[in-house]
């Protein structure tokens, strides 16, 4: 084997992945944000059910136009975990293993989850009476 040809190292702002390999990388991504999200939302379920004023707390800790943010991101976080865990899943049975189905549903989860968050934020700002 000749080992003047291969790289000294891997850039990866320069590889172009393919859109199964980007997809799986956010798969593991949002999983662990999910992951990470659970202490502060236990915490913030725990302060809410103490009495009034925890609940008010809660509240206010959710208020916020950075938590919004954040919340937008779980939001995400869930949808694309769930639908890319469903392509895998159907992976696993044989369906969609080809190179082009593949690709096709990389698509679709990428870009539905991404929408669909969209549009329950766009719901949302609807229904709370715009931006705080």
């Amino acid at each position: 084997m000749n080992t003047k040809s291969r790289p000294v190292h891997l850039n990866l702002f320069v590889i172009r992945m393919p859109i199964m390999a980007i997809m799986s990388i956010l798969h593991r991504a949002s999983g662990a944000l999910l992951v990470l999200a659970i202490p502060y939302f236990a915490y913030i379920l725990g302060i809410s059910l103490e009495d009034q004023a925890g609940f008010a707390l809660a509240q206010a800790h959710l208020s916020g136009w950075f938590v919004k943010l954040v919340l937008l991101t779980l939001v995400w976080s869930v949808l694309h975990h769930l639908l890319s865990g469903i392509r895998f899943l159907l992976i696993d049975f044989d369906i969609g293993v080809d190179k082009i189905s593949a690709k096709y549903t990389a698509w679709v989860v990428t870009l539905l989850a991404a929408g669909v968050s969209l549009i329950i934020a766009v719901i949302a700002m609807d229904l709370l009476g715009g931006a705080s």
